[in-house]
């Protein structure tokens, strides 16, 4: 016998059960005869379909249920998998503050209290949808690296309207219609203030300054004995000048000071037996006297001329001079009252501009750092590998105990590499709370990246065929693991890549301050684009 026939089907046991309904209707009355067990086996076969009905109902939701269960992806080939809003929930504010974008169609607001790192491509929109959205949502002070001065003339206004005060480092006067007039800056203040009130520190801060002047290059090579010695110039020359000048003492004064071999010769005599800093100034004027006297003089004159290089960005004669010739402001002021400090490079004289504004940037570090305990100031260094600020990798958890943040804007990840070396670089990735990428076009990063992002488990169907011809085809489930995003998909993707701490990764959707009101109405008109005001479709209410 067939299992067919062992194990009659449904459709079978219904017609039983309906012609045993029928013939019970007529045995009914047989149950008091000698016949009564025609009923009882007509009632039996009666109930047979109710109970295969409810069998079959019941093994059909428990095989649903393992089917269901069976489509659950375990854990076994990765655990990477994309945030959800309640992952996001810590840190998360309504309305202020680091703005990110839009996660799940709402407003991200998410705070970070020592770095963040934002990497954008050019072309990605970083001004417009990071860097401008941020000036008009973080509300404490701010330290803004302008790399063509349109920071500033679209967020000027915007920035004093919500109660700051603001300060445009500005030596080529770009935008002044809408920045207003330049400020003044002077480094030298630092060394002034060690003078009045604090010589044990004096010399110190000059060897800092003079690093920052003349910073090693990622890969030092055989030339560190000639800069060491050129430092030693600047050294010297900074020292004097602040010494004898005081808060009058320009780094002008200090280029001319090297330039001049009768003057520079004068102050070596001078120094040579001073008394100040208990000595220190005149060892350095003896050491430099004797070399001047007795040593090689070419090699003295390579000497000069590194010290030289790295002023000449400072002589009399260039715009520069006059933007470091005194103090309008002091940037421990911002942790006294809220105020924002836009430090404008000149994109067309980059080389010129880049040591200044790194020197000014490494100068308002090193005074936030000695302030008292005040304010919140956030450093948004926009095109951050525009210009190198002294040791800024290792600072970027330091700062956090100062009351200060970093925020690091970037095109590439290699660009970090190229001006702070890989290892800056890695602590770079590794000290920065939350990470934000607009994508890449560069192998490397799209690897790095991928990689993560981590590998998900997913349900994978196999197919398999039989021997026979007439053989049906085979199903088979199984569990395979799979990258979040492939490098491929990461080039293309419209949305960026949010990394918050330990948190699963987000995709976020950048959004331009034109589509969020209110910041559409306080940004002013962009100079580079005639002054016209960038004008999208209202998205986002504040």
């Amino acid at each position: 016998m067939s299992q067919h026939d062992q194990n009659p089907g449904l459709f079978q046991k219904i017609i039983v059960s309906v012609a045993a309904a029928f013939a019970l209707s007529i045995a009914w009355g047989w149950r008091e005869t000698e016949l009564f067990w025609v009923p009882t086996l007509l009632l039996i076969a009666l109930v047979a379909a109710p109970v295969a009905l409810a069998r079959n109902a019941i093994g059909g939701a428990i095989g649903m249920s393992k089917r269901a269960m069976a489509h659950i992806p375990s854990t076994a080939k990765g655990t990477a998998r994309w945030a959800t809003p309640s992952d996001l929930k810590k840190g998360r504010k309504h309305r202020s503050g680091p703005f990110w974008g839009l996660f799940k169609g709402k407003p991200l607001f998410l705070e970070f209290e020592a770095a963040a790192l934002t990497v954008a491509p050019a072309g990605t929109g970083k001004t417009t949808r990071v860097v401008i959205n941020n000036l008009c949502s973080i509300e404490t002070s701010m330290i803004v690296a302008d790399y063509k001065g349109e920071l500033a003339a679209c967020c000027t206004e915007a920035r004093q309207k919500m109660g700051q005060k603001v300060y445009c480092l500005n030596p080529s006067g770009l935008f002044t219609d809408q920045t207003g007039a330049p400020s003044r800056y002077n480094p030298l203040f630092i060394l002034a203030d060690d003078w009045e009130h604090s010589q044990k520190d004096m010399l110190a801060d000059a060897r800092s300054m003079a690093l920052q002047l003349l910073p090693e290059p990622p890969k030092a090579g055989e030339n560190i004995f000639f800069r060491s010695a050129s430092r030693k110039i600047i050294v010297f020359a900074l020292l004097v000048e602040v010494i004898d000048k005081g808060r009058s003492a320009t780094l002008s004064n200090v280029q001319t000071l090297i330039a001049n071999p009768e003057a520079f010769r004068e102050a070596v005599f001078t120094a040579s037996v001073s008394e100040a800093l208990d000595g220190d100034l005149a060892a350095l004027a003896l050491d430099f006297s004797e070399k001047l006297e007795n040593g090689d003089p070419r090699q003295w004159g390579s000497f000069l001329e590194g010290a030289l290089q790295a002023l000449e960005v400072f002589s009399p004669s260039g715009r520069i001079a006059e933007s470091v010739s005194g103090c309008d402001f002091r940037f421990s002021d911002l942790k006294a009252e809220n105020g924002t400090v836009f430090v404008i490079s000149d994109a067309t004289r980059h080389d010129v501009y880049a040591p200044w504004q790194g020197l000014i940037l490494w100068a308002g570090i090193t005074e936030l750092m000695r302030a008292p305990a005040g304010n919140q100031v956030t450093l948004m260094l926009d095109e951050a590998t525009n210009f190198r600020v002294e040791g800024l990798p290792a600072l970027l958890t330091k700062l956090r105990g100062y009351g200060v943040r970093t925020w690091i804007v970037i095109q590439e990840l290699e660009d970090f590499a190229r001006v702070y070396g890989r290892e800056g670089l890695e602590i770079l990735l590794s000290q920065t709370e939350i990470q934000l990428f607009f994508g890449s076009s560069s192998p490397q990063t799209l690897d790095l990246l991928s990689r993560r992002l981590g590998r998900e488990t997913i349900k994978a169907q196999s197919h398999s065929l039989g021997d026979k011809l007439s053989d049906g085809i085979r199903t088979s489930l199984g569990e395979d693991g799979r990258n979040l995003f492939d490098p491929d998909e990461i080039s293309t993707q419209s949305q960026a890549i949010l990394f918050a701490r330990s948190k699963p990764p987000a995709l976020i959707e950048p959004v331009s301050y034109a589509s969020i009101w209110p910041y559409c109405r306080r940004v002013a008109g962009n100079p580079y684009h005639k002054g016209r005001k960038l004008k999208e479709r209202i998205r986002v209410w504040l």
